[in-house]
């Protein structure tokens, strides 16, 4: 609905007709939704896109009173999220081009003096030629593989990749080093192929939370994924070029995470005494991190391996043991009680 000839909604991304339905259902909270869109003369697939479109800002749930009906969540709660979203974006852009400057700093003093080594870029498009160069690429190492395997529970295809890939660097002194994502582990399949890496010599671990898709080799060379998203590099980008920036940074980066990520198969660690801290699960921990990010349900179970309906879930536990009455409030809350302290 237009006010003095604008939306009042759209600065929170909301279209006029998604406007016109949040706010005749806020205005009718009783009314059945057939009857709304009856009176708004809209069709069923026409209704159920702006549905899908409110409901995925968090302005629209199943109701807790009448699970077959639809809540128009109220303005203050519902709104207040979207702007804290906003705000969190905001400034994950910030750090964003703050990273970006870094990084232009970095390289425009590498150009400069000619101190280091050239760079060569080559992109490979397709799951079969990105195998195939994964077994080359590990063909060729002569001192040392590092992995980073998102994704969770990994593909028939990708577990044969690794297979190949690993079969006889121990007899040729290649050292491995692989980190996968906690939700590996409840897939039978992944969870015998960590297995079978670790008799083989390959050193694996698992963590929460993990950067997108890479293979470096040797420190030399590094295979990424193009797509962030993309857990098994359909499409990938091979950077070459020992000692260049790039390949500096990814390999501090995997040293980093490695740090943090628990061996494959060791028991959970024990509590010091007097620590009096909830002890959260590790992947519990990271879907309070990615909602207080404004990551989605489905951006969050994407990251984390698992379905958005498990992310949501979690998030309803967590809601309901903080007494939060939103996702941000529940974030904040674990954040004050120290539920995200490391």
């Amino acid at each position: 609905m237009c006010h003095g000839g604008f939306l009042m909604l759209e600065p929170f991304g909301l279209g006029p007709e998604s406007e016109n339905l949040y706010l005749t259902m806020l205005r009718n909270p009783a009314t059945d939704i057939a009857r709304i869109a009856g009176s708004l003369g809209w069709d069923q697939n026409r209704t159920a896109a702006e549905i899908a479109k409110l409901a995925g800002l968090g302005l629209l749930r199943p109701s807790y009173d009448a699970p077959d009906t639809l809540y128009a969540v109220s303005p203050e709660v519902g709104l207040q999220d979207l702007l804290t979203r906003q705000r969190v974006e905001l400034a994950r852009s910030r750090s964003r081009i703050e990273e970006g400057n870094a990084a232009l700093q970095v390289l425009r003093s590498e150009f400069a003096d000619r101190r280091l080594t050239t760079m060569d870029v080559e992109e490979f498009t397709g799951t079969d030629t990105v195998c195939d160069q994964v077994r080359r690429l590990s063909r060729e190492a002569r001192h040392e593989i590092l992995a980073f395997v998102p994704g969770g529970p990994q593909p028939p295809e990708a577990l044969v990749t690794s297979r190949a890939a690993h079969q006889d660097l121990r007899s040729r002194g290649v050292e491995a080093r692989s980190i996968y994502l906690n939700t590996a582990c409840n897939d039978p399949a992944t969870r015998a192929h960590l297995r079978w890496l670790q008799e083989r010599g390959v050193e694996v671990r698992t963590t929460a939370l993990l950067p997108p898709w890479m293979i470096l080799f040797d420190q030399e060379q590094a295979l990424l994924s193009v797509d962030p998203d993309d857990a098994q590099g359909k499409a990938a980008i091979l950077l070459s070029g020992p000692g260049t920036a790039a390949i500096v940074a990814l390999a501090s980066l995997f040293d980093q995470s490695w740090q943090q990520a628990a061996p494959f198969g060791a028991p959970a660690r024990e509590r010091e005494a007097g620590d009096t801290r909830v002890e959260l699960a590790g992947d519990t921990r990271a879907v309070l991190q990615l909602l207080q990010e404004g990551y989605t349900d489905e951006q969050a179970g994407r990251k984390l391996g698992i379905s958005s309906r498990t992310v949501g879930r979690i998030a309803g536990k967590l809601m309901t043991q903080l007494g939060a009455r939103s996702r941000f409030q529940a974030g904040a809350l674990a954040s004050r009680e120290g539920w995200l302290d490391p």
